[in-house]
């Protein structure tokens, strides 16, 4: 099975497809979104909001021998009584789970206060993995993916060791290619190689990125175009270090002040996004020229409405646009 890893901040995660202009949309079931654009991570986003990487999945699923599924923390509740917590189930017994897949992602919860847990293949230990995070990455919680590599496994048994272990969501995936969200909220692109590279990347071992380009946080946080330059080129060189194909998408205009604190524009830090991957010579999926024509004909007036759920975020619709746009170029690296 080959792996695609989705990289980037709040636009990654998935957040704002849930508010999507229809009379038919599609809610996100738990609402984690936080108002103040971090979010929970890739993670813990529910599979059924129309995010981009959602999206990504189904025509991943679509046009090739792969399968996905997930059970959110209703689920497990419901279906394994585990007492369901706020942001997750309490894992006070061991899950037992007949497998038929080929990956399963074990979505759980890092707090300050230690936990552990055991995960057993047909009876065999296949690791310990302890659940801990000094300080929390985003909100009161961190929650990252434990990848589980169970091709011909009969069963998958995951035990409590100590402390209390919280599970958010299980995400399943068999066949050709299993797509992961590893959006950060809020997140830079040098603290996301600095700090979540491990986590959010190498623990998978990708075979394909699609690298979003953290280009607002970035314009938000850095002096200079140049710094964001450097920041991402020094990312897409270790990805392809890694021996992975790698796809750089660049991230839709803003509702908001063009110019930074810095009196930078925010198009020089897209600008540099594009020239960061073009001297590596790192395919682009240009969502951002793709943006701009889809608002062209759109009323200025009219346009936070048509696309944005803020002045930061897009809506389902643009979404939509970035997978579009994604889609076009992974077709080829399928």
């Amino acid at each position: 099975m080959k792996v695609i890893v989705c990289t980037g901040d709040s636009h990654t995660c998935g957040q704002g497809s849930d508010n999507i202009l229809s009379a038919t949309k599609v809610k996100n079931p738990n609402d984690r979104y936080d108002t103040s654009g971090k979010g929970l991570g890739g993670g813990a986003c529910d599979l059924v909001c129309p995010g981009y990487v959602n999206l990504v999945r189904q025509f991943v699923v679509e046009n090739t021998d792969s399968r996905h599924a997930v059970e959110n923390m209703q689920i497990l509740n419901e279906k394994y009584g585990y007492p369901l917590d706020e942001d997750g189930v309490l894992l006070n017994k061991e899950l037992v789970i007949e497998n038929s897949w080929d990956l399963i992602l074990l979505c759980v919860g890092e707090q300050p206060e230690k936990a552990e847990i055991a995960i057993y293949l047909d009876g065999k230990l296949y690791k310990n993995e302890t659940l801990h995070t000094p300080v929390p990455r985003y909100n009161d919680w961190s929650f990252r993916n434990v990848p589980i590599r169970c091709e011909g496994v009969k069963e998958v048994k995951i035990v409590p060791v100590s402390g209390k272990p919280f599970i958010r969501q299980i995400q399943y995936a068999a066949g050709e290619y299993v797509v992961i969200n590893s959006g950060i909220g809020s997140c830079t692109s040098k603290r996301y190689f600095n700090e979540c590279f491990d986590y959010c990347v190498t623990d998978f071992q990708p075979d394909i990125v699609v690298a979003e380009g953290h280009s607002i946080n970035d314009w938000i946080q850095y002096k200079s175009a140049q710094e964001h330059y450097d920041c991402l080129k020094v990312m897409l060189e270790k990805f392809r270090e890694m021996g992975a194909q790698v796809l750089f998408t660049t991230v839709s205009p803003i509702e908001s002040k063009q110019e930074n604190a810095a009196g930078v524009l925010y198009r020089d830090f897209i600008d540099a996004s594009r020239q960061a991957a073009q001297d590596l010579n790192v395919p682009i999926a240009d969502a951002h020229e793709r943006f701009t024509q889809a608002l062209a004909p759109i009323p200025k007036e009219e346009r936070s409405a048509y696309m944005y759920v803020d002045k930061w975020h897009v809506n389902a619709r643009g979404h939509k646009i970035y997978a579009d746009t994604i889609c076009e170029k992974l077709k080829d690296m399928l």
